[in-house]
């Protein structure tokens, strides 16, 4: 089976359960896979579906110790351990909204959080008092351009920190931010579905 990546996707994160309209930090990943897609209005656009991802980057970091034997005097690898493993992605997006201001200033929600000035809403981010980015349950998923229905990479489930990787760029036409996600143990790992198109 074709395994090529190739295509764009989307990214999810749920970081609470809301409840009356206040968050309770999630503890479990989503039962169901609509709770990536159906936000709550609770949520101000601060969680789930993140847009389109135009480009994806797997970063697998393995650290080794290695062991050597001397064999006339001339030292040779005898043996490879791995001894620390790190898993996660590099996200690009192409859509600037409320929580990627928020990344990208490293801001929590002032209080109060709105100020209306000149007849126009403005969302007030207070600088530097998040720097831990986002933190929740998130969902991957890689799109082939010839099928929009069946993803070819679905890595849900798994508990992660999302943080700004770059510099954005800012255009009259465009917009590029990238998204750091480390996957760490203390929650669920997650299950990652490689697949097509159905065969013909």
């Amino acid at each position: 089976m074709d395994k090529s990546l190739i295509g764009n996707g989307d990214l999810s994160i749920l970081a609470n359960i809301w409840s009356g309209g206040m968050p309770t930090p999630r503890t479990e990943p989503p039962l169901s896979e609509s709770e990536y897609d159906q936000v709550p209005a609770e949520m101000n656009g601060f969680e789930g579906m993140f847009g389109n991802c135009t480009v994806f980057k797997f970063e697998n970091k393995i650290e080794s110790k290695e062991r050597f034997k001397s064999v006339r005097g001339l030292r040779v690898l005898d043996d490879s351990v791995a001894v620390q493993i790190q898993h996660g992605y590099i996200v690009t997006i192409d859509e600037f909204d409320a929580r990627m201001a928020y990344l990208l200033f490293s801001g929590g929600r002032a209080q109060p959080p709105t100020e209306f000035i000149g007849g126009a809403t403005y969302d007030i981010v207070t600088p530097f008092t998040a720097p831990q980015g986002i933190r929740g349950y998130g969902r991957v998923r890689i799109w082939d351009p010839r099928d929009q229905v069946h993803p070819r990479l679905f890595d849900t489930g798994f508990y992660c920190v999302a943080r700004l990787n770059n510099q954005p760029d800012f255009g009259d036409d465009f917009f590029k931010l990238e998204l750091k996600l480390d996957i760490l143990q203390a929650g669920k790992i997650g299950m990652i579905r490689l697949g097509g198109p159905p065969m013909p």
